[in-house]
């Protein structure tokens, strides 16, 4: 998301994480007006983090549960949890329900609705110490983290096998995390805490203090509290980057990945909703917008190589056509290849169709022997071998200018040494020839 303002809201004051020492006190309606308008004129997204005494965390086991049957109980827990309090919340933490509670006294309301008045988009109220839990290294053993708290008060979270127990603030010593009884302060809350997994049956030496602190005072407190000769403690210190408070910390962390926001109204948080859907839909619009791009570079890709395939492809068939054309022989080459096959083909046509009579010389012969018939217009022309194949018998059937006379026939049995009968009218005619086969 783009850049964002984080404030924070303590019981010293509201103020820029970056500029802690320009408190205003947000129970003067005028100056948190004033800071409201400043704050909003810098047209950036603000985030709030909330850091106060009396803010109330308790930690209970959950039972397996649906997802639906675990929201409800969560809920009904949290309306039993603290009734009085205008703002409280409910979620997981390492598989157990982690309620918490802001007091009646907490400015909240009259800071969201400052900001809202003038013009400012907030994405959320965040609790601090929730969000400092999730700093401890925590396993399956025993963890107790410490850390300053508001105006330097130590706050602490016990970890039993993992599991939350406790998470409270004790301002019962120095509000400076620099004085000197710091380290007592630890010291005595460490031997609180062995007392009590003394009590519920479990090992002493198992326990680990993790100390919270800015980079260059988190070693320091650790010697301190090593020189307390505790030995059944295991002391590590967890310095904060360089330059950073916890509030600083969490300020840029949450810019690069925020959890769900812990405090504030729909209605409170109504312009901050808006703006996180205008930025999912722009990321989605741009996510869509980049799939398109790579997918379109991928098609036009894909083209260019098609195309540049079916190139070479066309480029080899033209290359091969010309091979298939230089390798085949030329048309005298073939003609001469052909002619011995043809001639071969001829005598055997002249070898099996030497006996078989042919209709052209007979019709020549016809034509011969009674020249009327070139003029005569047949209907009928069959020819067929008799039934001792020595003879051809012919039928002609038609019209002529005139019909064949005795004398016509008798010239056509000479001349094709056949056997003649005719039969028709003056024009019309029907003329059957038996003519002998040619012996071979």
């Amino acid at each position: 998301m783009t850049r964002t303002l984080t404030l924070l809201l303590s019981d010293g004051g509201l103020a820029h994480v970056d500029q802690p020492w320009r408190r205003i006190d947000p129970a003067d309606p005028h100056a948190l007006a004033q800071f409201a308008r400043v704050t909003a004129r810098a047209g950036l997204p603000l985030r709030l983090l909330i850091d106060v005494r009396d803010e109330t965390l308790i930690a209970e086991p959950l039972p397996r549960l649906g997802r639906r049957d675990r929201q409800a109980l969560l809920q009904r827990r949290l309306a039993q949890h603290d009734p009085a309090a205008a703002h409280r919340h409910a979620g997981l933490f390492q598989g157990a329900a982690l309620y918490s509670a802001l007091p009646a006294t907490t400015p909240l309301d009259a800071v969201l609705d400052a900001l809202a008045d003038a013009g400012a988009v907030v994405l959320g109220a965040w609790s601090l110490p929730r969000l400092a839990l999730s700093l401890a290294d925590v396993s399956d053993a025993h963890r107790l983290l410490l850390w300053p708290g508001p105006d330097g008060a130590l706050r602490q979270a016990l970890f039993v096998a993992g599991q939350l127990q406790l998470c409270r603030l004790d301002d019962s010593h120095p509000s400076s995390p620099a004085a000197e009884r710091l380290a007592d302060a630890i010291a005595q809350q460490a031997q609180l805490a062995l007392r009590h997994l003394a009590g519920h049956g479990h090992r002493a030496d198992s326990l680990a203090v993790q100390i919270l602190a800015p980079h260059g005072s988190a070693s320091r407190i650790a010697d301190d509290v090593r020189a307390r000769a505790i030995d059944e403690l295991c002391i590590t210190a967890l310095p904060l980057p360089a330059g950073h408070t916890l509030a600083s910390y969490w300020a840029r962390r949450l810019e690069a990945d925020a959890p769900p926001h812990h405090y504030g109204t729909r209605h409170q948080l109504k312009r901050g909703c808006w703006l996180r859907r205008l930025h999912l839909a722009r990321r989605l619009g741009l996510g869509l917008l980049l799939g398109a791009t790579v997918y379109a570079s991928h098609a036009l890709a894909t083209a260019q190589s098609l195309d540049s395939d079916t190139a070479l492809h066309r480029a080899r068939g033209v290359a091969v056509e010309q091979w298939l054309a230089a390798q085949q022989p030329s048309a005298e080459v073939r003609a001469a290849l052909a002619e011995p096959q043809l001639a071969r083909l001829r005598q055997l046509d002249r070898a099996h169709l030497a006996d078989q009579p042919d209709p052209l010389e007979l019709t020549r012969r016809l034509s011969l022997a009674w020249p009327l018939a070139a003029s005569a217009t047949l209907s009928r022309h069959v020819w067929r071998i008799t039934a001792d194949g020595r003879s051809v018998a012919l039928e002609l059937a038609g019209t002529a200018v005139a019909a064949p006379t005795p004398a016509d026939v008798a010239s056509l049995t000479r001349a094709l040494d056949a056997s003649a009968t005719v039969s028709g009218d003056d024009r019309s005619f029907q003329l059957r020839l038996t003519i002998p086969r040619p012996r071979p």
